[in-house]
């Protein structure tokens, strides 16, 4: 069944974040990354539109395993950064030129998630989410992000953007389940926090 609620961010049941302090610990081997889940209110001209969250499709590199896809901004945590939250509102702003310490309320936190297939960096990642408090004009950073869309929140609950996403991993064939946002699929660890995070929802 199709569900037509509009999600309400109000009374989101995150976590609270207790400083680096209680940041994760790296994996054997591996290393911490952060990303940003950013909501507004108010992502263009339309003067009732729901919520909308920001999505980056990736830019095309060789070198990045998740090149292509559609993605919450963020990226691995630096030498140079004091936690993850420094991480996350870094990231976001190099990647899209929205500063979340000027123009952004953190909310709290989702649980850390870490990537299921084999041959994937071993990473853990610890999702942020953050309310705008000022108007923001995103912009991708070439190198990096093809592409920033403003998506609504209803698009979680809808059964139409519902989809199977194929993908190999090495000669094995998987089957993901994915969201359709403007004939993009967003799947594997994006796809899990977002789920995690409409779970929370109000």
């Amino acid at each position: 069944m199709n569900r037509s609620r509009t999600p309400s961010t109000h009374s989101l049941e995150l976590l609270p974040y207790r400083g680096p302090e209680g940041d994760p610990r790296p994996p054997v081997g591996g290393f911490l990354a952060a990303v940003a889940l950013v909501l507004t209110d108010h992502p263009g001209a339309s003067s009732t539109p729901p919520p909308h969250f920001l999505l980056i499709r990736r830019a095309q590199s060789k070198r990045d395993p998740w090149s292509g896809h559609m993605a919450l901004p963020g990226g691995r945590k630096h030498p140079g950064d004091g936690s993850l939250l420094t991480t996350a509102i870094r990231e976001t702003r190099e990647e899209t030129g929205v500063d979340l310490s000027q123009s952004g309320r953190l909310l709290g936190c989702l649980p850390p998630v870490a990537p299921a297939g084999s041959g994937l960096p071993s990473l853990t990642i610890l999702p942020f989410v953050f309310q705008l408090t000022g108007d923001v004009d995103p912009r991708p950073q070439p190198d990096e992000v093809a592409e920033i869309l403003w998506t609504p929140l209803t698009i979680l609950d809808r059964d139409e953007h519902r989809g199977v996403h194929h993908h190999s991993m090495g000669s094995v064939k998987m089957a993901f389940p994915s969201i359709l946002v403007e004939g993009h699929p967003v799947w594997g660890l994006t796809h899990r926090i977002l789920k995690e995070f409409q779970q929370r929802l109000g």
